[in-house]
Protein backbone atom coordinates (compact mmCIF):
# COMPACT_ATOMS: atom_id res chain seq x y z
CA UNK A 1 0.00 0.00 0.00
CA UNK A 2 2.73 2.45 0.99
CA UNK A 3 4.67 1.78 -2.22
CA UNK A 4 1.57 2.33 -4.37
CA UNK A 5 0.78 5.58 -2.60
CA UNK A 6 4.40 6.77 -2.77
CA UNK A 7 4.21 6.28 -6.54
CA UNK A 8 0.98 8.25 -6.81
CA UNK A 9 -1.41 5.33 -7.21
CA UNK A 10 -4.62 5.49 -5.14
CA UNK A 11 -5.21 2.26 -3.22
CA UNK A 12 -8.21 0.15 -2.29
CA UNK A 13 -7.66 -1.65 1.02
CA UNK A 14 -9.98 -3.65 3.27
CA UNK A 15 -10.73 -2.76 6.88
CA UNK A 16 -8.61 -5.71 7.99
CA UNK A 17 -5.51 -3.63 7.25
CA UNK A 18 -4.46 -0.51 9.19
CA UNK A 19 -4.97 2.03 6.41
CA UNK A 20 -7.90 4.20 7.56
CA UNK A 21 -5.78 7.18 6.52
CA UNK A 22 -6.70 6.43 2.91
CA UNK A 23 -10.00 8.15 3.63
CA UNK A 24 -8.76 10.99 5.84
CA UNK A 25 -5.94 11.78 3.40
CA UNK A 26 -8.31 11.44 0.39
CA UNK A 27 -5.98 9.13 -1.49
CA UNK A 28 -7.89 5.86 -1.73
CA UNK A 29 -10.61 3.66 -0.34
CA UNK A 30 -10.69 1.79 2.97
CA UNK A 31 -13.60 -0.62 2.59
CA UNK A 32 -15.25 -3.55 4.36
CA UNK A 33 -13.88 -6.86 3.16
CA UNK A 34 -15.97 -8.71 0.62
CA UNK A 35 -16.23 -9.30 -3.10
CA UNK A 36 -19.37 -7.19 -3.61
CA UNK A 37 -17.91 -4.16 -1.85
CA UNK A 38 -14.65 -4.55 -3.75
CA UNK A 39 -16.48 -4.81 -7.08
CA UNK A 40 -18.55 -1.68 -6.35
CA UNK A 41 -15.47 0.25 -5.25
CA UNK A 42 -13.46 -0.80 -8.30
CA UNK A 43 -16.34 0.21 -10.54
CA UNK A 44 -16.58 3.62 -8.85
CA UNK A 45 -12.81 4.13 -9.00
CA UNK A 46 -12.65 3.28 -12.69
CA UNK A 47 -15.39 5.81 -13.41
CA UNK A 48 -13.56 8.71 -11.75
CA UNK A 49 -12.16 11.39 -14.03
CA UNK A 50 -8.43 11.21 -14.65
CA UNK A 51 -7.81 14.53 -12.89
CA UNK A 52 -9.55 13.30 -9.74
CA UNK A 53 -7.41 10.15 -9.69
CA UNK A 54 -4.32 12.31 -10.21
CA UNK A 55 -5.30 14.47 -7.23
CA UNK A 56 -5.79 11.35 -5.10
CA UNK A 57 -2.41 10.08 -6.27
CA UNK A 58 -0.74 13.34 -5.31
CA UNK A 59 -2.46 13.25 -1.91
CA UNK A 60 -1.11 9.77 -1.29
CA UNK A 61 2.40 10.67 -2.40
CA UNK A 62 2.41 13.70 -0.07
CA UNK A 63 1.09 11.61 2.85
CA UNK A 64 3.85 9.04 2.42
CA UNK A 65 6.50 11.77 2.16
CA UNK A 66 5.14 13.64 5.20
CA UNK A 67 4.63 10.69 7.55
CA UNK A 68 6.73 7.78 6.28
CA UNK A 69 9.87 9.14 4.62
CA UNK A 70 13.26 7.91 5.82
CA UNK A 71 13.95 11.35 7.27
CA UNK A 72 10.76 11.23 9.34
CA UNK A 73 11.42 7.64 10.44
CA UNK A 74 14.97 8.60 11.47
CA UNK A 75 13.68 11.53 13.51
CA UNK A 76 11.15 9.28 15.21
CA UNK A 77 13.81 6.69 16.03
CA UNK A 78 16.05 9.41 17.48
CA UNK A 79 13.18 10.72 19.64
CA UNK A 80 12.29 7.20 20.80
CA UNK A 81 15.86 6.39 21.84
CA UNK A 82 16.23 9.73 23.61
CA UNK A 83 12.98 9.07 25.47
CA UNK A 84 14.10 5.56 26.43
CA UNK A 85 17.43 6.85 27.73
CA UNK A 86 16.36 10.08 29.42
CA UNK A 87 12.65 9.63 30.13
CA UNK A 88 10.25 12.53 29.95
CA UNK A 89 7.07 12.79 27.94
CA UNK A 90 6.22 9.83 25.75
CA UNK A 91 6.60 10.77 22.06
CA UNK A 92 3.18 11.14 20.40
CA UNK A 93 3.87 8.32 17.92
CA UNK A 94 4.48 5.72 20.67
CA UNK A 95 1.21 4.09 21.65
CA UNK A 96 0.85 2.53 25.06
CA UNK A 97 -2.20 0.82 26.46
Amino acid sequence: VAEALAHGCPAIVSHGAPWSGLETERCGWWIPAGPDTLARTLDAALRLPEDRLATMGNNGREWMRRDFSWQVIGQMMDAAYRWLLAGGNTPRFIKSD
